[in-house]
Parts: structure tokens; C-alpha cells; sequence
């Protein structure tokens, strides 16, 4: 009896043992667990929402506690959701080293199933990784998604949008050119729009005025050719972007059918007074 308790009252003792046991290490379950409610990775937005608000913290502190040897300790007692939720992981935070280590350790079959064949190079441009875009782009038969410059745009990364370009056939959506305008990024916007020839909806136009990106409105408008809209203008005004709405003011057809909707919306909305004002000035 005193050779068993001795055992079990040995700390070291007992983490040899449950190695040898089905299931995960109670020092492991904090991050396993979270890596069962994160969203499908092929969602690249959700993703990196997930991993900057939910998982980054928290992993980067379990990591600095049980290093590589954790790291395999993980691999090989989890199923294939959390290995697959840490080698993206790898891929969004830009951690070449952790992530060749992942690929070595990891099954080639699990990491280019059809469900997960994109996630790594469309997180890692979304997050203007070009280390990581390179030597994924580099690897036999890596695939991407528009996802992948389309999250570039949205973010600002024109030099991983060049290289998605020049090396890769996948392209964007309009969602290149409404990220990049809701987000101001207007040297994005006007090489896309210049190079790529790509075209926006009209959220790009809404979402730059109610971000107050003037110089991104004004290419929108003179540049490229976008209608100002009543949605546009109202958001500018709400928003309290007043150069924005003398602008769009500027080059609305139909003035007065506007003033009438947008103070009736503004009315609804809480912010007459500030928008009655601006337009009185007009």
C-alpha cells in the first residue's frame, strides 16, 4: 500500500503514467477545448476573429509554458480538429518555425482534405504574412481561395496582393474592393481597380463614407465611377464625417428627393438636429 501511494503522490510519476492512458493531459484540456468551438476554418474572417479575440492569449501563454514538448505532447493525444485549429493557428500568427514543425508531424492527407486545403495560405495572406505566403505558395500542391486576397485587401497588404497576383490563379471577389475601401485603404483600392481591373458592390462606397475615408470616397466617386447613394450619404452624416457628406452632396443627382430621405432616415435614426444642420448649410 505504501508503494502505491508513493507513486501516486509523485508528480512526475503521474504524468508518465497517463501518457499511457487513452485521452488529454488535464494540463492540455484548457486549449483542446477551445479549439472544439472554433468556427469551420474555411471561414477565413470568423477564423482570425476567433484567434485574435478567443485563442491567441491564451495559447501563446500555454506555450510558453510547455514549449515543443507540449506541443507533441498535444499532437498525440488529440483528434484531428485541434491539430488542424493549431497548425491555422500557425499559419495567422506568422510562426514559420511552429508551423514547419506542424507540417513535419501532421499527415499530408489531413492537412489537404478538401475542408482544409486553403485555410493556411488564405489566413496567412490575410494576415500579411509573406514569409508564411512563400513557403506555403512553395509547397507541391498548395491551394488557396479568393479568401486569400480578398482578406489581404481588406487588411491593407499590398505587397501579398501583388505576389497572390504574379504567382497564383485563384483572384478575388468584390469583396477585395469593399474590404479595402471599408477599411481606407486606398492604395489598395487603386491598384486593384487599376491592375486586376476589379469591381466592388455598393457596400464599398457605404462603408468607406461611414468610415469617414474621404480620399476613398473621392476615387470611388471621380475615379471609378460609383453613384453616390442616400445609404452612403447618411452614414457619412450619422457618423459625423462632414467632409464626407459636402462631397457626396456635391455630385448627387437628385438633391432635393435626398435632403427629404435622409432627414426623414436621420430623423429615425436619432441624429436630426446634426443632419439638418449640415444640409441647411448645403
Amino acid at each position: 500500500m505504501h508503494a502505491a501511494s508513493s507513486v501516486l503522490s509523485s508528480h512526475d510519476l503521474v504524468l508518465s503514467i497517463g501518457q499511457f492512458q487513452r485521452g488529454v493531459f488535464f494540463l492540455d484540456s484548457p486549449i483542446t477545448q477551445l479549439t472544439h468551438v472554433a468556427p469551420d476554418l474555411r471561414a477565413v474572417p470568423a477564423v482570425a476573429d476567433f484567434f485574435q479575440h478567443a485563442f491567441h492569449d491564451k495559447f501563446e501563454r500555454w506555450l510558453g509554458i510547455h514549449g515543443v514538448p507540449g506541443v507533441t505532447r498535444l499532437l498525440s493525444t488529440t483528434s484531428a480538429t485541434p491539430r488542424l485549429v493549431i497548425v491555422a493557428y500557425a499559419a495567422w500568427v506568422g510562426s514559420l518555425p511552429l508551423l514547419r514543425f506542424l507540417l513535419a508531424k501532421l499527415s499530408t492527407s489531413m492537412i489537404s482534405s478538401p475542408q482544409n486545403s486553403t485555410t493556411l495560405l488564405d489566413l496567412a495572406a490575410t494576415q500579411g504574412h509573406m514569409h508564411v505566403v512563400t513557403f506555403l505558395h512553395a509547397r507541391p500542391g498548395q491551394r488557396a481561395s479568393t479568401a486569400a486576397m480578398n482578406g489581404a485587401a481588406a487588411n491593407g497588404h499590398l505587397d501579398v496582393i501583388q505576389f497572390l497576383h504574379t504567382h497564383r490563379s485563384e483572384g478575388c471577389t468584390t469583396e477585395a474592393m469593399d474590404g479595402a475601401s471599408e477599411r481606407g485603404h486606398l492604395e489598395v483600392i487603386e491598384w486593384l481597380s487599376r491592375v486586376r481591373e476589379a469591381r466592388c458592390t455598393v457596400r464599398a462606397l457605404d462603408a468607406a463614407a461611414t468610415g469617414g475615408h474621404l480620399d476613398v470616397v473621392r476615387f470611388l466617386v471621380t475615379e471609378f465611377g460609383v453613384l453616390c447613394s442616400v445609404s452612403a450619404l447618411l452614414a457619412a452624416a450619422c457618423a459625423g464625417h462632414d467632409g464626407v457628406v459636402r462631397l457626396l452632396w456635391s455630385h448627387l443627382l437628385d438633391k432635393e428627393s435626398a435632403r427629404h430621405t435622409v432627414l426623414v432616415q436621420a430623423r429615425l435614426a436619432g441624429h436630426e438636429q446634426h443632419v439638418t444642420q449640415l444640409l441647411a448649410a448645403m
